[in-house]
């Protein structure tokens, strides 16, 4: 990756501080500059945890210069990464507190664009947030969205609980450590360096994590009703990018979402629909199956 370079100076890491916190050798590390030796994927994982950051948006920002979505905070108008900006309000039916996603500048400037703009046509807001969700929102039904600068003083009106993963969210490459400590020991210990093994062993003792409550956190989408109810389920990766890119265009038509170990085929009247909860990690995996077989065709 010849953009190394142009990523730490960002960062303003000095070359020998890069290399530690990486705990490569500066060698090493010009070798990648220069594109001499290319990085494994245990290093590609540490390079963009370390830039708060996930693989595949770094690939993206080599290749095409896009920007890249970061948990650090950055100035608003860095050219390189989409910094860690607030924190994301929903308040939904039946419940007294909002509940918080740290979010980058990009996306705030997004919702708020939206929620300033009259539309003729009911208008959802898709929503990518720092803590591995992405949150399909029917603002009709949501009882208040707010939206906080990190610099700004904590509601008083509101308990301000935040998960274990939101205050500033968690790198994406964390997650996929989760899930693979969980599922497959063989692609944990693959993809991995000891020193992401070490952080995601902390962070399961720290936070008391286990099989349940990570799968629940990577595999499962949360509907919440106009009613106050929950329904939570395993939903097919193509159901979810579907309803994304419905939402993108408006308010959709129905919603459909099918389970991905039993067909179960599930439906729901949108405009009963307050909030669609989806793992990140898997609607950007299915966003690229798509867009690999659009490519095809």
């Amino acid at each position: 990756m010849q953009r190394i370079q142009e990523l730490r100076i960002t960062l303003g890491l000095p070359l020998a501080k890069f290399a530690l916190a990486l705990g490569v050798s500066e060698q090493l590390v010009g070798q990648w500059e220069r594109g001499e030796v290319a990085l494994g994927t245990p290093a590609l994982r540490d390079l963009a945890t370390l830039l708060g950051t996930n693989v595949d948006d770094l690939m993206d920002f080599e290749t095409s210069g896009r920007k890249i979505t970061s948990q650090h905070w950055m100035p608003g108008d860095d050219s390189i990464f989409d910094g860690f900006w607030g924190h994301l309000g929903l308040l939904l039916p039946g419940e007294s507190n909002c509940r918080w996603y740290p979010i980058t500048l990009g996306e705030y400037s997004q919702i708020a664009e939206t929620l300033s703009t009259e539309h003729v046509e009911p208008q959802w807001l898709v929503v990518s947030t720092l803590n591995n969700r992405k949150l399909v929102i029917n603002p009709a039904l949501i009882r208040r969205i707010r939206l906080i600068d990190d610099a700004a003083d904590r509601p008083e009106d509101d308990a301000w609980q935040l998960g274990w993963d939101c205050a500033v969210g968690m790198t994406p490459e964390l997650y996929r450590a989760l899930g693979e400590y969980f599922l497959d020991e063989g692609d944990f210990d693959a993809n991995n360096s000891p020193t992401a093994q070490r952080c995601i062993e902390t962070l399961i003792t720290q936070h008391d994590l286990d099989d349940a409550k990570v799968m629940k956190l990577l595999s499962y989408t949360h509907i919440h009703f106009e009613s106050g109810s929950t329904t939570n389920l395993r939903a097919a990766s193509a159901d979810i990018y579907n309803l994304a890119l419905d939402a993108y265009a408006g308010m959709p038509l129905g919603i459909s979402l099918s389970t991905s170990d039993t067909e179960e085929q599930n439906h729901f009247a949108p405009q009963q629909v307050a909030l669609v909860d989806i793992p990140l990690l898997q609607y950007q995996a299915a966003e690229v199956e798509a867009s690999a077989e659009m490519e095809v065709i």
